[in-house]
């Protein structure tokens, strides 16, 4: 993941506009914009992920690296809520090929 995706991606987070964790995004799965998930995110969280019927981009980065960007634990799984901080993240993304 590249610094202004990284940079972008923690601010969402600061605003308020990123959902942490499984259960957290799966009972506010109409808001979600965008859903990310780390390398190393578990089988039964894939499965998990497509049980959401939504699309997920798979970061170059490890449970504990994308916890660490966001302040939290590990993370396997976060969901940005807000259209606009989205829309940046998945540009930056894709501007650096996903990584």
């Amino acid at each position: 993941m590249n610094r202004n995706a990284a940079g972008l991606l923690g601010l969402a987070r600061r605003a308020g506009k990123c959902l942490l964790g499984y259960d957290s995004i799966r009972k506010a799965s109409q808001s979600i914009c965008l859903l990310l998930c780390a390398q190393d995110c578990s089988e039964r969280m894939q499965k998990n992920i497509l049980a959401l019927n939504r699309y997920c981009i798979t970061l170059d980065l490890t449970k504990a690296e994308l916890g660490k960007l966001l302040g939290a634990g590990e993370v396997s799984l976060v969901a940005v809520i807000d259209k606009n901080f989205a829309a940046g993240i998945e540009s930056k993304l894709s501007d650096d090929g996903g990584n």
